[in-house]
């Protein structure tokens, strides 16, 4: 009897581990041999690491971006107004310091500013001398002010 309930104790500290296992998120399935298997699945730290680095680039890309549209100057004035903050803005200012990656990224992103206005393209105006140089010798080379087309058109209407 002992044996017995020795082995009987066993399995229910086993089916105890178990539910202290499902309780912690260990999963149990059945695969089609019918005997029931628990996994744990793999937790990790909770925040992926490329969740992590995608922010930090992120930031980086952003901090370049207002370096290029700011410029260095106005940019380290605003970095100045921030330290002289309270402790949130003190730590703001640490963190978009200017660095080197800020430098560098920065000369990829053109301050946007609008282009200039190309000027209309006109054609420079003609000026016509009284005597080109062309003798009007009769009513054949002159052209008629009073009888244009326009007129004989309405007046037929």
């Amino acid at each position: 009897m002992t044996s017995q309930k020795r082995a009987f104790e066993n399995r229910v500290g086993k089916l105890k581990n178990q539910h202290a296992a499902l309780r912690k998120g260990k999963a149990v399935g059945v695969p089609k041999n019918r005997i029931g298997t628990s996994s744990h699945p793999n937790m990790g730290l909770g925040l992926p690491i490329t969740s992590l680095v995608l922010i930090v680039v992120a930031f980086v890309l952003f901090k370049a971006y207002a370096f290029a549209q700011m410029g260095p100057q106005d940019y380290e004035a605003r970095l100045e107004d921030m330290r002289s903050d309270n402790m949130l803005g003190q730590a703001g200012a640490f963190l978009f310091q200017a660095d080197y990656v800020t430098e560098a990224l920065s000369t990829f992103f053109v301050p946007s500013a609008p282009a200039p206005a190309e000027p209309a393209l006109q054609e420079p105006p003609i000026e016509l001398a009284e005597n080109d140089g062309l003798e009007n010798d009769g009513p054949e080379n002159s052209i008629p002010e009073d009888d244009s087309p326009a007129e004989e058109i309405e007046a037929e209407e």
